[in-house]
C-alpha cells in the first residue's frame, strides 16, 4: 500500500489520479472540496482515520448532515465520496466499500423545454443596437449553436487561421460570422476571452450568467 493507510493519504492520491487522467481543474477542485468536507465531518464524529475502518454507519452519519439540502446537492455529496471508495476497491486498497448497500437519493426526471422561435426573437431583440449588443448576440448565438455551458463559453478563445487545425472544442466562427454581427465590434484576441464585458474585461463564469439574466429581464419587461 506504499505505506498509506489513512483516508487523507488516499484522498490525496485519488485527486492526483484525477489530475493525471485529465479531469478538468474545476472538477478536481470540486472533488477536493467535497472530500475534505467528508473528512472534516468524520473528524467531528470521532470516526477512524484509517480508510479500511470506515463503516456504513459513518456514511449514513455523513449523509444525514444534508437531509435539508436540495436533492441535487445531496446526490453530488453522495456520488463524489462513493467514487473515492469505489476507486479504492478497484485499485486493491480496500476489500469492500462502506457504500455497499447504501442507495443514493433519486433525482426527479426533468424535461427541459426549449425556447420557442418567438422567445428567441425577443431575447435577441433585448440585446439592443449598442456596441455591447454585438457581444450579447454572439453570446446567445454561441450558447444556442453549441450547447455549451456559461462557464465553458467564457473560456473560448479566438484562434488565428494557422492555428485552426489545432483548435479544440467548439469554434466561435458559427456565431461570430453571422450577418447580424459583421462589421460590429466584438473584441477578441488570442490571449483573451472571445467575449468581453465592461472596460474590455473578460467575462467570467460569474458575470456571464449575469449578462444572460439581464437580457431575460429586458425581454420580460418588453412583453409587459
Amino acid at each position: 500500500m506504499l505505506g498509506m493507510d489513512t483516508l487523507a493519504e488516499f484522498v490525496d492520491l485519488y485527486l492526483l489520479r484525477c489530475e493525471v487522467e485529465g479531469k478538468s481543474p474545476n472538477t478536481v477542485r470540486a472533488y477536493r472540496w467535497t472530500l475534505e468536507r467528508f473528512m472534516a465531518i468524520l473528524q467531528q464524529d470521532d470516526a477512524p482515520r484509517r480508510a479500511e475502518s470506515i463503516e456504513r454507519e459513518h456514511i449514513y452519519a455523513y449523509l444525514g448532515r444534508f437531509t435539508e439540502l436540495s436533492a441535487d446537492t445531496r446526490h453530488r455529496y453522495f456520488r463524489e465520496v462513493r467514487c473515492l471508495f469505489n476507486w479504492l476497491v478497484e485499485s486493491g486498497y480496500l476489500d469492500q466499500s462502506p457504500f455497499r448497500g447504501v442507495k443514493n437519493i433519486r433525482l426527479p426526471r426533468r424535461v427541459v423545454r426549449p425556447f420557442s422561435a418567438e422567445e428567441l426573437g425577443q431575447l435577441l431583440a433585448a440585446c439592443g443596437d449598442e456596441p455591447v449588443g454585438a457581444r450579447d448576440r454572439a453570446l446567445v448565438y454561441t450558447l444556442l449553436d453549441t450547447g455549451l455551458r456559461c462557464s465553458e463559453v467564457v473560456r473560448l478563445r479566438q484562434i488565428s487561421g494557422r492555428d485552426r487545425k489545432r483548435q479544440e472544442g467548439f469554434p466561435l466562427s458559427s456565431a461570430l460570422s453571422r450577418s447580424e454581427l459583421r462589421g460590429q465590434r466584438t473584441p477578441a484576441c488570442e490571449e483573451e476571452s472571445s467575449l468581453l464585458g465592461q472596460r474590455d474585461v473578460a467575462l467570467t463564469p460569474t458575470t456571464n450568467p449575469e449578462v444572460l439574466s439581464q437580457l431575460i429581464e429586458r425581454r420580460t419587461e418588453s412583453r409587459r
